[in-house]
């Protein structure tokens, strides 16, 4: 496995790619994966500061709503991102997590 992605209804709530696949376009397969089905607004969150993190989402379509609070366990304020709302089929289960 060189990458898994978790996610609901309304949030990315995680994705992880190995180090030695970084760059190779898996966590955006990962991403691109989610919408097809769940197509409602899909929001994360990643903490100010890391722009890495930051343009490879803006790279996905996601763009920054706001900023709010803390993430538990971080003092740095966390920065609210949410994409642009996607179109597909309606009936998906409520959790879902994808490896590549």
């Amino acid at each position: 496995m060189v990458g898994w992605v978790a996610y609901d209804a309304q949030e990315l709530a995680w994705l992880s790619v190995a180090p030695d696949a970084q760059r190779r376009g898996v966590g955006a397969a990962l991403v691109a994966a989610v919408p097809q089905d769940r197509p409602n607004v899909l929001s994360l969150e990643l903490l100010q500061g890391n722009d890495t993190a930051l343009a490879f989402y803006q790279r996905c379509g996601f763009g920054i709503t706001g900023r709010h609070g803390c993430m538990p366990g971080h003092e740095r304020v966390a920065v609210r991102v949410q994409a642009m709302q996607w179109h597909g089929p309606d009936a998906a289960p409520a959790t879902h997590k994808s490896t590549v």
